[in-house]
Order: structure tokens, then C-alpha cells, then sequence
């Protein structure tokens, strides 16, 4: 399991390093649906599957690393594969599934009776705190026994990355991954991740104190670095895939200083370099010209 959870983290990370996707558009990729397998991963998003109503679709291929590509297959046909078949299996009756999740039948319906019971005879005697706290204890164990019922339906669907199982939410196991849960995930590992760097004196992290990066600032990042570094021939393909325009894009998301985005303008009135012959052109306009035109030019040149 906690090679699987680093599996899911790493990919995770990789799509948001390299598409900028949103966080609910990576959290409902779901296999046969919005993510097709064929012709380099492409993915196709409705008006439903995104905040700004449109019709995406573009090829992961096209976007990531060829080793990303590589591991990304290697998690659907391996990691997350025997995951759901073991799931498959383990949801065939109530006792299978609860020890799926980490429980005992059992003892975890002897709990739940206990807990009645308690709530129930002792209510005037129990402070407000402790009723609560036994009243959640009561609600996450229903949970488990009820998630029984609810899971063929969620094990029919094909989503990428998946809530594996905790501490607490355990009745979730095999869902899709919350907001809540996709944001923990995601600043805990970049967090662990740049503390490490840090440790280890990496000289890019040097001065610098480990990162709490959420995941829409991965669109801030790429953005910026997509400013600075990018083709402007491809912006606009570019923010397609993200889902906004290049206006946003400069609205919002672009953490350049000023005075980088002003440095460009050095020169601005040299020609535009586009690899043609320009004194070559300029010669051919001249000659153009009437003979006493191209005269004074000549000598004003």
C-alpha cells in the first residue's frame, strides 16, 4: 500500500508539473470516459468536466515525459489493476469487504451495539464533547457496513487515482479522490519532498524553507515558466489544454517580475529577425523607387 500511495503521488504530480490540469479534472479522469487509452492517452473533457464549460481534448503523449507516459502504464496495468481486482473480489460478501477495509465483522458490529447503547443509557451523564465524540465513532463504523452496498456501483467505474484507505475515511476506499483529500496529498508531498531537498543541501533549495504548494499554484508555475521559456507560437494550443485563455494566463497566473516582462522590449524597433535576407529585401524595394526617390534615399542612408 505505501508503494502504491508513492505511485499515485508521484503521477499526480507529474500531470500537474507538465498539463496544469485542474485538480477535479485529474481527480474524475476516469478510464472509457474522459481518459482513452488509445492514440497517446487523450483525454476529452465536456462542458460538464470542467470549470469553464468547455470541449477539450488533447493527447497526453503530447504533454508528457516518454517516462511518465511509461509509469502511467505501469500503474493502470500493475498498481491499480491488482488493487481493483483484489477489491472485485473482497466485495463479494459483507465479511470479505470489511476485512478489505481494515475491519473485523464482528467486532466492528459489536462496537456499533456498544456505542448505541451508550448514547442511548448515558446521555445525561456523558459530557457534550464525549456524546460527540462517540456519536462520529458510531457514524464511521455504520459507514463501513453500509459502504458494502454502495461499492459495486463505484467499482464499476474506471477513475485513475484512487483513495486507497487511513487512519479515518476508510468506508471511502476505492473512491475517487475528495478535494480535500487531493490537496493534503499533494502539499504533504511537496513539502516532504523539498524538506529532503533541503537536508540534503540540494544547491537549488539552498536558503530557502520547505514548500506548501497547493495544487492550482501548479498552473502559477507552469505558466510563468511557459512565459518565460515557451514558444509564443504554442501559447495559445497551450492554454487551450489548461482550460483558459492567454489573458487569464497573464491576469493571473503569471508570477514574472515586472521588469522581466518588460526586458524583451530591448531593441524593439530593430527588424524582426525571421531569418530572411532583410538587406536583400530592402535592396529590392529600393530599386522599386523612381531614380531621383532611390537617389535621396541612398544619400540620406
Amino acid at each position: 500500500m505505501a508503494v502504491m500511495r508513492s505511485w499515485q503521488r508521484y503521477l499526480i504530480i507529474a500531470i500537474l508539473t507538465y498539463c496544469l490540469l485542474r485538480q477535479r479534472e485529474i481527480r474524475e479522469l476516469e478510464l472509457g470516459r474522459t481518459l482513452f487509452r488509445e492514440d497517446g492517452y487523450r483525454i476529452i473533457l465536456g462542458p460538464e468536466d470542467n470549470k469553464t464549460g468547455d470541449d477539450r481534448d488533447f493527447r497526453l503523449v503530447d504533454l508528457l515525459p516518454s517516462e511518465v507516459i511509461n509509469d502511467l502504464n505501469h500503474w493502470l496495468d500493475h498498481w491499480r489493476a491488482n488493487f481493483i481486482s483484489f477489491a472485485r473480489q473482497a466485495v463479494k460478501t459483507l465479511d470479505t469487504w470489511i476485512n478489505f477495509l481494515g475491519y473485523d465483522r464482528g467486532e466492528t458490529e459489536k462496537q456499533i451495539k456498544d456505542l448505541s447503547l451508550e448514547i442511548q443509557t448515558k446521555q445525561n451523564s456523558l459530557g457534550e464533547i464525549d456524546i460527540k465524540k462517540a456519536q462520529r465513532k458510531l457514524q464511521s463504523l455504520q459507514a463501513v457496513v453500509n459502504s458494502w452496498h454502495n461499492a459495486p456501483s463505484v467499482l464499476q467505474k474506471e477513475y485513475v487515482f484512487l483513495i486507497f484507505g487511513g487512519t479515518t475515511g476508510k468506508a471511502s476506499k476505492c473512491h475517487p479522490l475528495s478535494r480535500e483529500n487531493f490537496r493534503d496529498l499533494v502539499v504533504s508531498a511537496v513539502y516532504n519532498a523539498t524538506s529532503a531537498l533541503i537536508e540534503l543541501e540540494h544547491p537549488l533549495f539552498k536558503g530557502l524553507d520547505p514548500k506548501h504548494t497547493n495544487p492550482h499554484f501548479y498552473r502559477n508555475i507552469g505558466i510563468t515558466h511557459e512565459r518565460r521559456h515557451g514558444d509564443p507560437s504554442k501559447r495559445e494550443a497551450f492554454h487551450k489544454v489548461i482550460g483558459n485563455s492567454p489573458a487569464e494566463g497573464d491576469k493571473t497566473y503569471n508570477e514574472m517580475h515586472p521588469q522581466e516582462k518588460t526586458v524583451k522590449a530591448t531593441g524593439w524597433w530593430k527588424p524582426f529577425n525571421d531569418g530572411s535576407d532583410t538587406i536583400s529585401q530592402i535592396q529590392m524595394l529600393l530599386e522599386q523607387l523612381p531614380p531621383e526617390e532611390r537617389l535621396q534615399r541612398i544619400a540620406v542612408r
